[in-house]
């Protein structure tokens, strides 16, 4: 039942492309009703296929766990294992706990038991091979889209699996920037995914944590989340500087940036993992783009309606403009004129750890995470983004001038051409790009059911 589901998707996919040629004709005459109808065809297919899939999955066993599903099947995960960890065991036990999570998918941290083998130091051994430095890992992150009809359109909208798909194509030599991942399957036309990954929660066998949060370490936030203190149990550390934080995370953009810098360097990546911005670059998806635009306008009148929080009147009247102002016809003139290269599209400290380095002379690396957004934009817009969102402004003003700086020369080291890419235009695409992506999530934000502490910050940034 399974496979003849992907079957009736994939002909339907066929279908669509015999009939692409009246469908660019239609576009064409009547653009405004074109994407408010892709958009509703496409809803109605996520309706049907979640009603579908709920019957196909009945007592499927020895496959990846759907959305909501609180069970993992232990063959499949043993499968997993053997195939990408040589593991010669099998699991016995698989429990489930929520992670801090986002809108594009569902976390949870699997807790794991294997026979024949013992818990050492956060990690599953052989019993008699207690001091081995390789084993089955006691711990792994489980990530998937989040349940219901809605969210499977909303990743047919947003094509969340793209992250995914940046796993599986990521270049090799950059990959220690990311977590190392055991499974990353993806399913486009059903809009399911499901992404395993290494535990960077977990600690070494001395019991002293693999990372640290890039969150707490930028200190600005105040913990806006939970009521102005630390969650219980959570140390912050002291070291490294803020700006020695920044230094590492602006080298390592710099370094993703120049490798896929223009548009002859991405196109391949961009095409495979479905990249934000690439199809729009050439014309294509206006239903996507139109469908988000109306619901940031929708999320910000929610907002100005908010009494709580203190809006600052000339804020107001610019996100006003910004939305008056916004034209499909704008977006793809920007993005074709502008140089492009893959972006992590939500480039924040929240989605970033730091390695606790063993070196007291060495910081260590940032792994980067959540790759949902990824896109094919220019490159700062990451940077002023993390700014924004993480940075107190005193530091941000004192830093920002040498962070550029310093990213730019990262960019020439890397391959990135001086001439065609000056410091000044790195720094109108950071205030530039940085603005218009903040007045965008500022208004999507702020509609939300947060606590008003969150929007003010993100007000007040």
């Amino acid at each position: 039942a399974e496979l003849r589901i992907n079957r009736m998707a994939s002909s339907a996919l066929v279908y669509a492309g015999l009939l692409a040629p009246l469908s660019r004709a239609f576009r064409a005459l009547f653009p405004q009703i074109a994407w408010r109808l892709d958009r509703d065809m496409v809803e109605a297919y996520a309706y049907i296929v979640e009603r579908v899939r709920r019957v196909t999955m009945l007592g499927a066993n020895g496959r990846a766990p759907a959305p909501g599903e609180d069970a993992v099947a232990l063959d499949w995960l043993t499968r997993v294992l053997k195939e990408n960890r040589g593991l010669t065991g099998r699991v016995s036990s698989c429990a489930l706990t929520p992670m801090s999570g986002g809108l594009a998918g569902a976390t949870h941290r699997l807790a794991l038991t294997y026979e024949g083998t013992t818990n050492v130091g956060g990690r599953q051994e052989n019993a008699d091979e207690k001091n081995s430095k390789s084993g089955p890992p006691a711990t792994l992150v489980l990530k998937r889209r989040h349940p219901g009809w809605r969210n499977r359109f909303a990743c047919f909208l947003a094509r969340q699996y793209r992250e995914v798909l940046i796993y599986r194509n990521f270049p090799e030599d950059l990959r220690s920037m990311l977590p190392n991942h055991v499974y990353a399957e993806v399913r486009p036309a059903l809009g399911e995914w499901t992404l395993v990954m290494e535990d960077l929660g977990a600690k070494h066998k001395d019991g002293t944590p693999l990372t640290h949060s890039v969150h707490l370490l930028t200190g600005c936030q105040n913990f806006i989340w939970t009521g102005g203190s630390p969650p219980d149990g959570m140390t912050i550390p002291k070291d490294p500087p803020v700006s020695e934080i920044l230094r590492i995370a602006f080298a390592q953009a710099a370094k993703i940036h120049a490798r896929f810098w223009g548009v002859q360097n991405i196109q391949k990546i961009a095409g495979t993992c479905r990249l934000k911005g690439w199809d729009w670059r050439k014309g294509l998806g206006r239903w996507q783009w139109e469908t988000g635009v109306d619901a940031g306008r929708e999320y910000w009148a929610i907002a100005k309606a908010k009494k709580d929080v203190k809006w600052n009147p000339e804020l107001v009247k610019l996100v006003d403009h910004a939305f008056a102002k916004a034209t499909w016809q704008a977006l793809v003139e920007y993005l074709q004129k502008s140089p492009i290269t893959l972006v992590h599209g939500d480039f924040h400290a929240g989605n970033m750890l730091l390695e606790n380095s063993k070196e007291k002379s060495d910081v260590g690396r940032i792994f980067f995470f959540d790759w949902s957004e990824a896109a094919a934009w220019e490159g700062p817009v990451d940077l002023a983004q993390m700014m924004i969102s993480d940075i107190d402004p005193d530091v941000r003003r004192k830093h920002e001038d040498d962070l550029l700086k310093h990213y730019h020369c990262t960019l020439l080291k890397n391959g990135v051409d001086a001439k065609a890419y000056p410091l000044r235009a790195v720094r109108r695409a950071y205030a530039h790009g940085g603005l218009e992506k903040w007045v965008f999530l500022l208004a999507v934000l702020a509609g939300m059911p947060l606590p008003v502490s969150a929007i003010q910050h993100f007000h007040d940034q």
